[in-house]
């Protein structure tokens, strides 16, 4: 991620919206990793109340996120989907798997993320 701005964002100035503290935020992505298919998508409830969504990646693009989030690390990232950022956590290290946990979302944001990765 190149920069946020802690505003809605202008139209035209190449910003992304997503979730800020009190409304959304503009955020300026750096180009990333692109995965446009999934094997799988759950709906994962969490004690905590809130809800989470997992994204179990096609053998084709472990490799490649693993490789992201070696020269990722220690950095903020984004998950961008249809437009819209829908978390943007601090990766701190690298990751391998095949599986992306997407958590702390309320259950309604999770069902969103859910059917729309799901489309």
């Amino acid at each position: 991620m190149d920069r946020i701005d802690k505003a809605a964002c202008v139209t035209g100035a190449g910003g992304v919206p997503g979730p800020g503290a009190g409304g959304d935020w503009c955020y300026f992505l750096a180009p990333g990793l692109d995965v446009t298919r999934a094997e799988r998508v759950e709906l994962i409830p969490e004690q905590t109340g809130d809800a989470a969504v997992a994204v179990t990646l096609t053998p084709a693009d472990r490799d490649s996120f693993a490789a992201w989030t070696t020269r990722s690390a220690g950095r903020q990232i984004a998950f961008n989907v249809q437009g819209r950022v829908v978390q943007a956590p601090d990766l701190l290290e690298p990751l391998s798997g095949d599986m992306v946990y997407i958590s702390a979302l309320t259950e309604a944001d999770a069902r969103t993320l859910f059917r729309q990765l799901w489309e």
